[in-house]
């Protein structure tokens, strides 16, 4: 536990402000892991521990059964449950939310791993009113898409260069750098329309085959997050041959958290989400 304004840490304090920064705070403010913490009585130190939703305690208001006397959640000293680490002690978080303070590299390479082997987890560690995850999705694509047409480029600018002959001085690198530009803006805007495209189009779906425990939003967050899983498409030189896979993996991790995030059949979650991507398959 952390002050959200200064990161110090609020652990064995009897007042409700940060030492360090003076920022007011309440352990009802933040999320732990079950039984991960210890609530001790601010009178006699008895301890309890947070088995209700977010780690807290349940209820938040009673009397001490060591002292008698009334405790509220809030009033308690908190400390980590011995034998478990500080960082344990924290709720299950998407990664790419906490970049802040993890560093956006190692955020965003974790949000990666998670969509690809733990995309239930990724969604149900997102709270719906996070945002939809767009910036992640459009970012994470276009770098796998620079990854994968990393050969095709050096290729092209080594042959520009080669064909200039020295003439023209920077003239030809120029000019292949504004194509590579060009041709990155326009796969950010293919990837927005296609992906804006896809979330509209598979929340319709649920909608009309019995409908989604919430809005979508968090359709969004969920195919837009299990964007990490096509990391297929980052390899060099084989993204044109491959990216049928890589597509299946994203629509599979996609499905998972479709279900899991909007409380639906796993049979209606596949349909809504492979539909619009299989049949751009099928097309093509």
């Amino acid at each position: 536990m952390n002050c959200k304004a200064c990161e110090y840490p609020l652990w064995n304090l009897t007042s409700r402000t940060c030492p360090e920064c003076g920022a007011p705070f309440k352990p009802s403010d933040f999320e732990f892991a079950l039984n991960a913490v210890r609530f001790c009585c601010p009178h006699c130190a008895q301890e309890y521990y947070g088995t209700g939703a977010r780690g807290h305690l349940v209820p938040s208001y009673f009397n001490c059964v060591s002292c008698g006397k009334p405790v509220h959640m809030d009033e308690c000293v908190l400390l980590p449950t011995a034998g478990v680490r500080e960082e344990l002690t924290r709720a299950d978080e998407n990664p790419w939310l906490a970049r802040a303070r993890l560093g956006r590299a190692k955020a965003w390479f974790s949000s990666i791993g998670r969509a690809m082997t733990q995309p239930g987890r990724l969604i149900e560690a997102t709270p719906t009113g996070s945002g939809w995850g767009f910036g992640f999705a459009i970012l994470t694509n276009l770098i796998f898409n620079l990854l994968g047409w990393a050969g095709f480029i050096i290729f092209v600018v080594i042959i520009s260069t080669v064909a200039a002959g020295g003439r023209g001085g920077a003239r030809p690198l120029l000019g292949v750098s504004g194509g590579i530009g060009a041709g990155a803006a326009s796969v950010v805007l293919l990837l927005g329309v296609g992906i804006l495209a896809w979330i509209a189009v598979t929340h319709w779906l649920l909608r009309i085959t019995g409908g989604s425990a919430h809005p979508i939003s968090r359709t969004a967050q969920a195919i837009c997050y299990s964007s990490g899983a096509n990391v297929l498409s980052a390899v060099p030189c084989l993204s044109l041959y491959i990216w049928p896979l890589a597509l299946v993996w994203w629509a599979v991790s996609a499905t998972i958290m479709v279900a899991r995030g909007q409380r639906v059949h796993g049979g209606r979650a596949a349909f809504a989400v492979l539909a619009p991507p299989g049949g751009i398959v099928l097309a093509a």
